[in-house]
This record gives C-alpha cells, sequence and structure tokens, in this order.
C-alpha cells in the first residue's frame, strides 16, 4: 500500500507522479485506469462549454490512462479506498497528528469570535435557510418528561483544487445520536 500525506488538494497531481514513477518502476507496468470521486483535484470544472479540465485531467491524457469517475463520497462504489482512507484519518486524528489543518472553528463561540465571523455567521444563516426551505424539521412542544438532543455547528472551510477557499459551510448536527 502507498501512502501520501497531503496538506492541500492541489498537491495531488505531484503526488500521483510520484505514484506513477515509484509503481511502473517496481512492476514493470503502464497504469492504464485511475478511478476517483469527481472531486476538483482530480476532475476539474464545468464551465458553459462544458468540462474545463485539470491539470491532473490533463496529466491522464497524456499517459493515455483512462479516467474512471465514481459518485463522490459513496463509499459502496469507493469500497476499499473509502474505508481505507476513513481508518486513516481517524488514525491520525487520534495520534494527534494534525493532517491538513484548516483552522476551522470548532465551536459556535470560535465561529463567531474570529475574523471571518461574518463569513462563518452567513453560512449558517445558509444553512438555516436550506433546512427551512426543504421542511427539515418542524418546531413543537416538547412533551412532558422527553429529553430534547442537542446539536452542534460543524464548520469546514471548502477550497478548491489550488488550495484557494470557495467558501465556508456551516452544518447543524444532532449530538451523540446517529
Amino acid at each position: 500500500m502507498y501512502l501520501y500525506l497531503l496538506h492541500n488538494k492541489n498537491e495531488a497531481l505531484d503526488a500521483f507522479k510520484i505514484f506513477k514513477e515509484e509503481v511502473e518502476k517496481q512492476y514493470g507496468k503502464q497504469i492504464k485506469i485511475v478511478r476517483s470521486d469527481r472531486g476538483g483535484e482530480f476532475y476539474g470544472r464545468y464551465i458553459e462549454d462544458g468540462q474545463a479540465p485539470d491539470p491532473f485531467v490533463r496529466f491522464l491524457k497524456e499517459h493515455s490512462i483512462v479516467a474512471q469517475y465514481t459518485m463522490p463520497g459513496s463509499p459502496d462504489q469507493n469500497g476499499v479506498a473509502e474505508r481505507r482512507n476513513r481508518t486513516l484519518l481517524d488514525m491520525m486524528r487520534k495520534s494527534d497528528y494534525n493532517v491538513g489543518a484548516e483552522n476551522d472553528p470548532e465551536t459556535f463561540s470560535q465561529a463567531m469570535s474570529c475574523s471571518e465571523s461574518v463569513l462563518w455567521y452567513n453560512a449558517m444563516k445558509d444553512e438555516m435557510n436550506s433546512m427551512a426551505s426543504n421542511r427539515v424539521w418542524d418546531l413543537v412542544e416538547l412533551p412532558k418528561g422527553v429529553k430534547a438532543i442537542g446539536c452542534k455547528w460543524v464548520f469546514k472551510t471548502k477550497k478548491d483544487s489550488l488550495g484557494n477557499i470557495e467558501r465556508y459551510k456551516a452544518r447543524l448536527v444532532a449530538k451523540g445520536f446517529t
């Protein structure tokens, strides 16, 4: 198994070039197919005239490597790779090694007291509006003897394949329940 720790998604192409060279040298065979989700670092972006391929896609074409795409974040299609990635991330988090730290706020208080507080506030408003328009929940009286489920905000800075911030994303999630 090969493992390359990347700080940003824009490092994926350079890591793949190293991987390709190592694997092809070790096995004496050419890589023919690469399977990935449709993430921006592997796929490119859509524009009016169709797909605008990123350097990764151009590199694959130049080397006659077929790109196969699965649905993003679908463990059923990405199977082993998704589980392995999740396992590695869990291991790294538990070892206190901060992989690609984004410095995103971990609490509502942190989000409201940082320099990007207006951006995080707008992200939270977007989340609340989305939940309201999708009728995710109804506001009702809490029945007697029933304890309300707590919730928390999860903040994530979304970046493009070059590491530039695309948007600030906030999600309201239930605490401690699946």
